[in-house]
């Protein structure tokens, strides 16, 4: 063998060792490492989802108490009887079919009103004294 043939050979075999350790050592350490970043990706994904949940969260206990009194004032303003929804709602329909509005409806005593010389008058210091404004 020539010294130009031992070259050869050992560049070759040199080649082969770093082959070799390529395949052996370093290729599957690069997948790991991959699989590795597909997961932080994964997590870090996770992880701006939950900082969102807690944002929102957060957002909706600040406003809970504004919401609450919302809720015991709704609570508050439904009627205590079955009778008032029901003239509330005959109210609404009366004043649809003669062009009527009501302001407020108020309640107070139905007492006597005095009288007067004109019918209209008289019909609106009724409703008056009835509460209806």
């Amino acid at each position: 063998m020539t010294g130009r043939d031992r070259i050869v050979v050992v560049s070759l075999a040199a080649a082969a060792i770093l082959v070799a350790v390529w395949m052996l050592a370093v290729s599957p350490e690069r997948k790991q490492a991959s699989q590795a970043a597909g997961e932080v990706s994964s997590a870090q994904a996770q992880l701006q989802s939950a900082e969102s949940q807690v944002a929102s969260a957060s957002a909706a206990q600040a406003k809970y108490q504004a919401a609450y009194a919302a809720i015991v004032s709704l609570g508050k303003a439904v009627p205590a009887s079955q009778e008032v929804p029901s003239l509330i709602y005959q109210l609404a329909q009366a004043t649809g079919q003669k062009n009527v509005e009501f302001a407020s409806i108020t309640t107070g005593s139905g007492g006597s009103s005095s009288s007067s010389s004109s019918s209209s008058s008289s019909a609106s210091t009724a409703a008056e004294s009835a509460g209806f404004t």
